[in-house]
């Protein structure tokens, strides 16, 4: 009795595991690409272009508190000058 159903229930396994193996394997058809903000070419042409804007801006800070009298104003641009230095260090790694 126990051979009798041993065969038939190999025949259903045998079946079963090829289509098992078929369904396992990854979809190959046709993808789509979706793009992550703050990834890709986008990204760092901004990034690259925030980076040149705050390089400008510490120049020009530079210059103009050469070229100031001492007392609030320069005060003002002496702070100025070293946020945008934070943020040049902090953003763009110079």
């Amino acid at each position: 009795m126990k051979i009798a159903l041993v065969a038939p229930l190999s025949l259903v396994l045998v079946a079963a595991s090829p289509q098992a193996a078929v369904h396992a394997q990854p979809y190959q058809g046709p993808s789509i690409t979706i793009p992550l903000p703050g990834y890709g070419p986008e990204h760092r042409d901004d990034h690259e272009r925030r980076c040149a804007e705050l390089g400008n801006r510490d120049h020009e800070l530079h210059e103009r508190l050469e070229r100031a009298s001492y007392g609030d104003d320069r005060e003002h641009l002496e702070h100025e000058l070293w946020e945008t230095r934070e943020r040049l260090r902090d953003e763009c790694g110079r």
